[in-house]
């Protein structure tokens, strides 16, 4: 989130030095500091357009078809950011994000990039800063992967001002979630995101399937005593059915948060002697709505 903001604000600064900085910037913030960049440049219209991105780091070659951002915000007249800065917008389009190994070797790295050929990523991030009401809209994350994969994902958060870009605790407490809303296809690629957080969760015992079914029975055991004022029932079924797929569903999955859920309370679930009293603080006025449809055999 902190990344993402600041982002927002060299990107909508006037005083930003070009799009050349703006592109480094954007890849320091994901650590890829220090990469060797090439690529055509366009500055025509406000934004910035980047062609026939390649950049190198760690033996791994990343190429990008087109890498577009428009912001807006800062102006000569406010061109530091405060509470009076107004709004800042982001609108990012990446068009053809491929990444390939490098062996060393001509063949071996032939063949790689071949094969990255068909394995093309777009992507597109629209996000908006109210600084005076300190509201921050992501109106639109969208990754679009090989095959029938992709998310597209939404949310709104309150008291975002200024001064959550300390990244303090004390800042961040006074967050609040107002919605969100994700649609998730898996045909297969997502699998493979999940195979870290799913080595760390299974490494513990002898058995990886033993240990499976009894996270699995866990998550059935919490989804069942939800109360239907925040998980309806039918919501509850999907649920269980994702949980049932697990650890690898294939299928769609439509996910709609609604209601006022304050990030501080959501900090403690973890932490509290009560968890019911604690979820019920988190989520006493929230809804979630789960819509999962397996994808055919």
């Amino acid at each position: 989130m902190r990344a993402l903001l600041l982002l927002l604000l060299v990107a909508a600064s006037p005083a930003s030095a070009g799009c050349d900085e703006e592109l480094r910037f954007a890849l320091d913030r994901l650590g890829i500091a220090g990469a060797k960049v090439e690529g055509q440049v366009t500055t025509e219209g406000g934004g910035c357009e980047f062609n026939n991105v390649r950049f190198e780091q760690d033996r791994l070659l990343s190429t990008v078809d087109k890498v577009a951002w428009r912001a807006s915000g800062l102006g000569a007249e406010a061109p530091f950011v405060s509470p009076e800065s107004g709004s800042l917008s982001l609108e990012l389009d990446i068009d053809g994000y491929r990444f390939q190994p490098l062996i060393g070797d001509a063949w071996w790295d032939y063949l790689y990039g071949l094969q990255a050929q068909r394995q093309k990523v777009d992507a597109r991030l629209i996000v908006e800063w109210d600084l005076p009401n300190g509201r921050l809209s992501v109106s639109e994350i969208y990754l679009d992967f090989p095959g029938e994969n992709s998310v597209l994902a939404s949310w709104t958060v309150e008291g975002l001002g200024v001064a959550a870009l300390t990244g303090q605790v004390a800042e961040l407490s006074a967050l609040r979630l107002l919605n969100l809303s994700a649609d998730i296809s898996n045909r297969g690629y997502l699998d493979s995101l999940a195979f870290a957080p799913l080595g760390a969760l299974l490494n513990d015992g002898d058995d990886p399937a033993e240990r499976m079914a009894e996270l699995k029975q866990m998550a059935s055991g919490i989804v069942a005593i939800l109360p239907p004022s925040f998980l309806p029932e039918p919501s509850q079924r999907s649920l269980l059915a994702l949980i049932e797929d697990a650890p690898f569903p294939w299928g769609d999955l439509s996910l709609r948060l609604t209601g006022d859920i304050a990030v501080n309370d959501l900090l403690e679930l973890g932490l509290s002697g009560d968890p019911l009293a604690a979820f019920t603080r988190a989520f006493g006025n929230a809804q979630l709505d789960i819509d999962y449809r397996p994808a055919p055999e």
